[in-house]
């Protein structure tokens, strides 16, 4: 599953960008200038793919559909008009001293090719107030000629977003799916690594079930990678029905420990190579992987994300700061 081009505007920091992709793909620059923007700009993507295919499979598909900005669980905004650049949403045309009123909509287009089939998508988000806005396909082109660009694969398009490591807490319950995907939008990972390693073991979701002999595959394909760079392997995570949690433990030179005994460079090796053994196939999209790790680490931990992805079919695009991964990506 690959994007090969992509074009944004009224987005958040973005005020129109596009430019082609390829994979691992980085993008570098200084605090606030909008990389994390575009990383949300393609997960809105996929939110409004979804919500569309989703009214047409229950037969109520109409021109355009709602987005709650509660659904943007990747995007968590207290308004909905904070989606928009510059918050406009609104502009005023003056014609022979009228005026009218015209809607700013964020547009995105993509197009790439899933599993040797190309597929392209245009959609535009179109303001309706500070809880909602309308997503449909993009009605003209840059000619302003009408046109409805959704072609039938692109509904196949999946997204896996990881914000930066945040540490990891001393005890986590048992979530749902939906639950990690709402704390990973959050930034808040402390709170889910062994819930993701969980459930690649304990697939819930229908799209991530694979056999047992598969998801034990990946399990050890991690835990030979993690023993070769810290002399650690790690226990399967165990759920406690009595109290909720979920407990996990690591064993170092015959001595096992809790999780939460780990150095970070550890902890947060073993949240990115989970996460993206269990989105295997789709666009992963990181912020910062890099993060608290020191010079050697940002070198070592790129090459294996590439590597990984390379390996299970996913296109990787990445956010960083880290001049050590740029020169890597060059």
């Amino acid at each position: 599953m690959i994007i090969n081009k992509i074009k944004i505007r009224n987005f958040k920091k973005i005020g129109e960008i596009e430019f082609s992709l390829n994979s691992p793909l980085v993008l570098i620059g200084p605090n606030n200038s909008g990389k994390t923007s575009l990383l949300q700009a393609i997960t809105l993507l996929e939110t409004g793919l979804k919500k569309i295919m989703t009214e047409k499979k229950t037969g109520t598909i109409r021109t355009g559909v709602s987005i709650n900005r509660k659904d943007l669980i990747s995007i968590p905004v207290p308004n909905a008009k904070l989606l928009w650049f510059n918050k406009n949403v609104r502009a005023v045309e003056r014609t022979n001293g009228s005026q009218k009123t015209k809607n700013i909509n964020i547009e995105i287009l993509a197009e790439g090719h899933i599993g040797g089939k190309r597929w392209e998508a245009g959609l535009e988000f179109d303001y309706a107030n500070e809880e909602s806005f309308y997503c449909r396909a993009l009605r003209k082109d840059e000619q302003g000629n009408e046109r409805y660009s959704i072609d039938k694969t692109a509904f196949e398009f999946k997204v896996a977003y990881l914000q930066p490591m945040s540490g990891l807490a001393s005890s986590e319950d048992r979530l749902t799916p939906g639950s990690i995907d709402r704390r990973i939008g959050e930034g808040k990972t402390a709170d889910i690594i062994r819930n993701i390693c969980y459930q690649l073991l304990h697939p819930e979701r229908a799209i991530d079930a694979a056999k047992e002999s598969v998801l034990m595959k990946r399990w050890n394909e991690i835990n030979e990678i993690l023993f070769s760079r810290f002399g650690i392997r790690i226990n399967e995570p165990v759920y406690n029905p009595d109290n909720g949690l979920i407990d996990m433990t690591y064993e170092e030179k015959g001595i096992e420990f809790d999780l939460s005994s780990s150095g970070r460079g550890f902890q947060q090796t073993l949240l990115l190579l989970c996460f993206l053994y269990s989105n295997a196939g789709k666009v992963i999209l990181m912020d910062e992987p890099d993060a608290h790790l020191e010079v050697l680490r940002q070198k070592e931990i790129y090459k294996l994300i590439s590597d990984v992805t390379r390996k299970l079919g996913s296109q990787i695009i990445i956010a960083s700061h880290s001049e050590i991964v740029l020169d890597e990506a060059a």
